[in-house]
């Protein structure tokens, strides 16, 4: 069994998960954030509906020569998936 790991960092990447997701029964979903505090930001969430593929769906990044955190433009979200940070 050959395990798949996909980095998406665009929008089209988006759209093509959503096509890819739209049919599954279940969905394994898990955010990455910059902390467990209530003003934490989500930097990131993987999901995956097989146990061969999974995907990470990057949403900031940080950028060590600035120091800072940086949104890419995965982070504006299509309407499905805003409703999973709600």
């Amino acid at each position: 069994m050959s395990e798949q790991f996909i980095t998406i960092k665009t929008k089209q990447g988006i759209l093509d998960l959503m096509d890819y997701l739209k049919d599954a029964d279940y969905i394994a979903f898990d955010t990455e954030t910059t902390g467990v505090a209530k003003g934490s930001n989500v930097i990131g969430f993987s999901v995956c509906i097989d146990v061969t593929v999974g995907y990470y769906v990057v949403l900031s990044y940080w950028d060590v020569s600035h120091k800072k955190l940086i949104g890419r433009e995965t982070k504006q979200l299509p309407l499905p998936f805003t409703r999973l940070f709600r």
